[in-house]
């Protein structure tokens, strides 16, 4: 075992693909449903389509073009997404390895590597989300950070710095706490040595860098006159997304996250490390490692009050923690050793390793479990079986509507939604909703009737058999929603299968 542990990188990179395989098409048949979504979007983008323009979602649109890049690789299958999910991965965990073994020694960086990649994949739901292609961009700003505050060229590493977290930011607004932080220190670090220019070069710098990507990004919807949508789909629609949820509603949310993540081991030695790294702070010890104890204490907090805007209890969110987490629990491991090293006699450590060559197989349960309890298939088998009886049913020319939330099936079908609004929960939220909205849906479908509805069983919408419907939720639907469903109700027919509508209208 130590033979092969000698080779620490060789068995990170085998880990990697140990907890994504799963994920791969050999084993996994279809996309989850956002993952359908960004799936079905990159490829209309491969075809001329605009995000937000013609394809309305909420996300950011980093992961779309993620997705668009693995439609290019290989245009007929999801082994393009795979492959950039283990080169992500596979980057994160190298980075996560080379940089807190600068602070924590090697043997230390790597256990707690490789406790955060054995977490992975309690919470990453078979992937594709944007939280998990972040993770290699929130080592590589806290590497950056490391490098700027030993040496001298802050402009540079400013500019790195703020180059990746623009990259962070179009993947997901909210997964800024490590740049937060690691911008902010080396800013107040600068400003206490007295040196002002340098830290007003570095600002400026970090800046530079954000602007940059954002100009890609906003240049492209310019470009494409889509900056209008852009921002109200994936900024006014999260503003009221995030607004709903109660502080208990968040506090839910990390307590969800906490017992998703607990039976790795993670939270607690990430708890104990953070405990740790605060009594070294406050009693001046580990001097070394000061810098990447600030940023684990300020950033754990941070992350978990940044994941819980939305009051959602999804396992993808947690995915932010990981990073953070696998700073404390490298210096877990580390202040454990030296607290042995120095304290305790031999004997005492030869029990102290042996209690700790146990903790070390949790990884290794942890992946097991994952693998031993799988989610149900009926989600996949219900998912394919309707897809295909679309494809038999139509032609690839024709327009297919999922009603709900489920663009899943026009991806794997292959047929092209006929409406912007490729799933309808944002037509009925509350705030958002309006009649201006749902008179272009009502446009969309009645201009160009789609050849068959698929009605999603997961439905917190209301039911296509709506006719007549005048209040939902509490709230009255709109004129041009009411006229929808009277649409359906004179142009469509019920199928065998009775979740399928089929066109019958002139």
């Amino acid at each position: 075992m130590s033979m092969i542990l000698k080779n620490r990188r060789a068995v990170l990179v085998w880990l990697v693909l140990v907890v994504l395989i799963n994920s791969s098409p050999l084993f996994s048949t279809i996309p989850g449903i956002d993952s359908g979504v960004f799936l079905y979007t990159a490829r209309q983008m491969l075809r001329g389509d605009v995000p937000y323009r013609d394809i309305w979602d909420h996300k950011a649109p980093g992961i779309y073009f993620v997705n668009a890049l693995a439609l290019l690789l290989t245009p007929d299958s999801r082994w393009g997404l795979w492959i950039l999910e283990v080169v992500s991965l596979l980057m994160a965990v190298l980075l996560s390895f080379e940089t807190l073994k600068t602070a924590f020694g090697e043997s230390s960086a790597f256990w707690g590597t490789v406790v955060w990649v054995s977490s992975f994949i309690l919470i990453y739901e078979k992937g594709n989300f944007s939280e998990e292609f972040a993770l290699p961009l929130k080592f590589a700003t806290i590497s950056m950070f490391v490098q700027g505050l030993n040496g001298k060229k802050y402009s540079r590493y400013g500019y790195l710095i703020g180059l990746a977290s623009g990259f962070t930011f179009f993947l997901k607004q909210n997964l800024l706490g490590i740049s937060i932080v690691c911008v902010g220190h080396l800013s107040i670090w600068l400003l206490l040595k007295k040196r002002h220019g340098q830290m007003v070069k570095f600002l400026l710098a970090s800046s530079a860098g954000f602007a940059s990507v954002s100009l890609l990004f906003l240049g492209y919807f310019a470009a494409n006159g889509a900056l209008d949508d852009f921002w109200n789909a994936a900024f006014r629609f999260n503003f009221v997304y995030i607004s709903a949820p109660t502080f208990s509603a968040r506090l839910h949310h990390t307590q969800e996250g906490i017992s998703a993540l607990f039976g790795s081991g993670i939270v607690l030695a990430a708890l104990l490390g953070w405990l740790a790294a605060a009594t070294a702070l406050y009693k001046n010890q580990f001097s070394r490692q000061h810098a990447f104890l600030s940023v684990g204490i300020i950033a754990l907090p941070l992350e978990f009050l940044l994941s819980s805007l939305s009051g959602k209890a999804y396992l993808h969110y947690y995915l932010a923690w990981l990073p953070v987490m696998g700073l404390l629990v490298s210096f877990c491991i580390y202040y454990v050793s030296e607290f042995a090293r120095k304290e305790l006699k031999p004997p005492q450590q030869k029990l102290l390793h042996t209690g700790a060559r146990l903790l070390m197989l949790l990884p290794a349960i942890t992946i097991f479990n994952a693998w031993v309890y799988e989610l149900p298939a009926s989600y996949e088998e219900k998912t394919m079986g309707i897809a295909e009886i679309v494809k038999i049913n139509t032609q690839k020319a024709d327009r297919v509507l999922v009603w709900g939330h489920n663009p899943t099936i026009n991806f794997l079908a292959d047929r092209v939604a006929p409406t912007r609004f490729i799933y309808q929960t944002p037509l009925f939220n509350t705030e958002y909703g309006s009649e201006e909205i749902f008179a272009e849906f009502y446009m969309d479908m009645t201009t160009n009737p789609p050849v068959m509805i698929v009605e999603d069983d997961l439905l917190d919408i209301p039911t296509l058999d709506s006719s007549g419907i005048q209040v939902w939720n509490g709230r009255e639907i709109p004129q041009s929603a009411r006229s929808f469903f009277d649409f359906v109700a004179e142009n469509y027919v019920q199928m065998e299968n009775k979740a399928l509508y089929l066109y019958t209208g002139k």
